[in-house]
């Protein structure tokens, strides 16, 4: 097993700004804007898997936002002098097997009102709210997640989510998964009550990659 850290940064461009990040940047989500990065111009909701590659990010001659995930063996990210700085939204420490993990991008949005009932997942990751409001409710708290709101969520651990009930809410959300989910859903329902209920809130996936894309 590999010791990793997994990292969810903001980070705002000005026109002519640009940003060199040099741990192991794993994607690149846009939240406003848009960035030309490895040789792609990456509008508003889109993302891009950069690997181990090291990326460049200009916003062109308009401002950009853009959320960056990573992993490295390190315990801090590192940036190129005289870029900009992103912030630090949430850093966890994780333990995987590189050689039989994907990471998966994804994005989740709920219509006004939609629950995900009390449910797990096959890998830890971290969500960051775009819009609307989540209350998420673990076995230990309940936690009301607002836009601009990162948050953990570990391998198997049960959780209920619960949108606003007048806004559509939606959060992006990296994943590390065992490979046998590739191409797959992961979310698991645990109460027998809600099994036939209504999946209301729909995924989209921008990738699943081996992670030793990443980590070699």
């Amino acid at each position: 097993m590999t010791k990793l850290q997994l990292r969810a940064e903001k980070l705002s461009l000005m026109p002519g700004q640009s940003a060199t990040p040099s741990n192991l940047c794993a994607a690149i989500w846009v939240e406003d804007g848009h960035v030309d990065v490895a040789g792609q111009r990456l509008p508003r909701a889109e993302a891009l898997d950069c690997g181990a590659a090291r990326c460049i990010l200009n916003p062109g001659s308009a401002s950009a936002t853009v959320i960056l995930f990573s992993l490295d063996r390190d315990s801090e990210a590192a940036w190129e002098p005289d870029d900009a700085s992103p912030s630090l939204l949430l850093a966890e420490t994780i333990q995987c097997d590189p050689s039989r993990t994907i990471l998966r991008l994804d994005r989740v949005t709920f219509p006004p009102g939609a629950v995900a009932y009390r449910h797990v997942h096959s890998g830890p990751g971290i969500r960051y709210l775009t819009m609307g409001a989540l209350d998420i409710q673990s076995d230990a708290a309940m936690h009301r997640m607002r836009p601009g709101n990162a948050w953990f969520e570990d391998a198997d651990s049960p959780v209920r989510a619960t949108a606003d009930a007048h806004s559509v809410s939606e959060f992006v959300r990296v994943l590390l998964l065992p490979d046998s989910y590739l191409g797959r859903p992961t979310l698991k329902r645990l109460n027998p009550e809600d099994f036939d209920k209504p999946t209301l809130q729909t995924n989209h996936r921008y990738f699943d990659t081996p992670l030793s894309t990443h980590i070699g």
